[in-house]
């Protein structure tokens, strides 16, 4: 007996069962869904290009004099302490100490001008990931949309096969009622239509992957269904190799931060060589020093002292 005949029903069943069982999970009913719809969906859900943004906002918020350290830094503390002293005399004392103090680098070997340079190549970096991670999507869920319309396009085909493949089965079973074929004839036709079956289940199952694919990129629950509305088909065009050059070079974003990142480089290798210049900064403060201290059975007595400096 020839185990074939049986292995592949049994498969078939398997795989129906694995198949049908996916598709028995509860779905919301189907939605319009064009490519414009998908890519707006994608950047609007796309937790990667919502942490870009944030680093872009911080990048920004660091280009700045200030943060390049060429404004001066101001300083305010306010001390106060109390102490009870228990000895041949007792005695409170009270201390508050207010003081305002300032910090100012003058000339640092052009290093605030390089730090000023480097935090906006910062920024256009941050700038470039932004745009960056914005393609990506983009192009993720370009060819995930068109791949589903090609699963789609592969079940049709899979199905007209596996009809024509019925129709041949039920004419051979015709023939065999008659006498003009074998059984031989019917077992072929029956594997033949089990086969076309078995590819257009795992085609199906090959449909839904793609579609839980494109809604993982949408940022939607994985059963969730859509009708899409775009057509399967590929636009010719024309190219020629010199406007595709300049293309690249002028929108390549992930090119252009390679460039950046190299001018950052510099800028550090800059930064460092300020370093062996000389450096001239002015430290100026004034404060105040309160006391106030009472003995027991006398009145309070309080003193201030002032004080102040300016260093270069």
């Amino acid at each position: 007996m020839n185990m074939t005949n049986y292995i592949k029903p049994i498969g078939f069943i398997l795989l129906a069962s694995f198949i049908f069982g996916w598709a028995a999970v509860p779905s919301p009913a189907a939605e319009d869904l064009t490519l414009t719809g998908a890519i707006q969906a994608g950047l609007r859900n796309n937790f990667g290009i919502l942490i870009s943004q944030q680093n872009l906002e911080i990048a920004r918020n660091n280009d700045t004099w200030g943060a390049a350290g060429r404004y001066p830094v101001i300083d305010f503390t306010l001390g106060q302490n109390n102490s009870y002293t228990d000895n041949e005399e007792r005695f409170t004392t009270n201390t508050l100490g207010p003081a305002l103090t300032m910090r100012w680098t003058l000339f640092n070997g052009f290093g605030i001008k390089i730090a000023k340079q480097k935090l906006a190549l910062l920024n256009d970096i941050s700038e470039g990931n932004a745009a960056i991670m914005v393609e990506n999507t983009i192009q993720a869920i370009v060819l995930a949309y068109h791949n589903v319309l090609l699963q789609q396009e592969k079940l049709a085909a899979v199905k007209s096969v596996q009809t024509l493949s019925e129709d041949r089965f039920d004419y051979i079973k015709d023939r065999k009622e008659i006498g003009t074929a074998s059984t031989f004839d019917e077992l072929q036709a029956k594997i033949a239509f089990l086969d076309d079956t078995s590819a257009v289940l795992l085609q199906q199952f090959i449909l839904n992957s793609a579609l839980r694919n494109l809604n993982l990129l949408l940022g939607l629950p994985e059963n969730t269904d859509h009708l899409l509305t775009d057509r399967f088909e590929a636009p010719l065009n024309d190219y020629e190799a010199g406007p595709l050059l300049e293309k690249m070079w002028a929108g390549n974003k992930t090119l252009q931060n390679q460039y950046i990142s190299q001018q950052i480089l510099r800028k550090d290798v800059s930064l460092q060589r300020s370093s062996l210049l000389p450096t001239l900064s002015l430290n100026s403060g004034a404060g105040l020093t309160s006391t106030r201290r009472k003995y027991e059975g006398l009145e309070a007595a309080t003193s201030t002292a002032y004080n102040y400096y300016v260093n270069f």
